[in-house]
């Protein structure tokens, strides 16, 4: 009864010795060719990137004459705002062009924020603390009070307008918000750990970044001190009506906007390595 076969006894050891096999046997994949790969691709975008943003500003600076020219050209000639204009200008369809300054001016604020992103280490950025710093500053907050004011203003302009119009006020709103948070981003950019880069594109990318939004918020500043000759006679001669005084109220919010943003970049050119959101009292070094 207790009589074991040499295969019965042998029989738990091979076992034991098939699992040890299968063990021994299993490989870990290498993923050094995986991270490699990725690095290339990561390398490669972040040089896309690079070349695209420094590649822009010819074209975003020719939209910007286009768009600044046909407005003014507007408000001289048939007192009206582009959305209601039909003078000829140096360009066919020039609507169709100002949608493609809006549309740049928003595509280049978003490759700005994602270049601070990437490069964030190697100028010794953090997001986290900018916005810990911004949200007990009062600039920050009288600037979000002017976005808001512009965005109920639109929201209720998109009640009366056909579709095409819609768009053109949608790109316009999306390049308000895109500048602000440029703002907010640049403000804790310290331009003496830029100035330190040795490669060149750095240093010129940087201060064409701030030369570009100036003439932008100076050239938006100038439009709306121009186009208030369209807003103010009706409510002078008491001819526009309770709406007329709504969009006069929101006129002048979008002018204090206007004026906050072309004061910060004109600051940050020549003060860039102050905290321009800085309360009495506090620290105006970047640190």
């Amino acid at each position: 009864m207790y009589d074991q076969t040499p295969a019965d006894i042998s029989l738990p050891a091979q076992v034991n010795n098939t699992e040890n096999v299968g063990r021994e046997c299993h490989i870990i994949p290498d993923t050094s060719l995986l991270k490699n790969i990725g690095r290339r691709i990561s390398d490669a975008m972040k040089k896309s990137l690079k070349v695209t943003y420094m590649l822009h500003f010819l074209p975003r600076l020719f939209l910007l004459v286009i768009f600044s020219g046909y407005d003014t050209k507007c408000a001289l000639f048939e007192k009206a705002s582009m959305v209601n204009c039909s003078q000829e200008f140096l360009v066919p369809e020039p609507l169709y062009w100002c949608y493609g300054w809006l549309f740049t001016s928003t595509c280049s604020s978003a490759i700005v924020i994602s270049l601070v992103w990437i490069y964030r280490k190697r100028i010794e950025y953090s997001f986290s603390i900018s916005i810990k710093k911004l949200i007990r500053k009062a600039s920050f907050w009288r600037m979000n009070f002017f976005l808001s004011i512009v965005l109920i203003e639109y929201s209720v302009a998109w009640q009366i307008l056909d579709k095409f119009h819609i768009v053109l006020y949608a790109f316009s709103l999306a390049r308000w918000y895109s500048t602000a948070l440029v703002i907010y981003c640049l403000n804790y950019v310290n331009p003496s750990r830029i100035a330190n880069e040795k490669k060149l594109y750095y240093r010129v990318g940087y201060w064409l970044t701030l030369l570009m939004y100036f003439a932008e918020s100076a050239s938006i500043l100038l439009l709306y001190l121009l186009n208030s000759s369209l807003v103010l006679p009706p409510v002078f001669d008491h001819t526009g009506g309770d709406y007329q005084a709504l969009v006069l109220i929101a006129f002048g919010f979008k002018v204090a906007l206007s004026s906050q943003c072309l004061t910060f970049f004109l600051e940050k050119i020549f003060h860039g390595d102050k905290d321009l959101f800085s309360e009495p009292g506090d620290p105006v070094e970047i640190t």
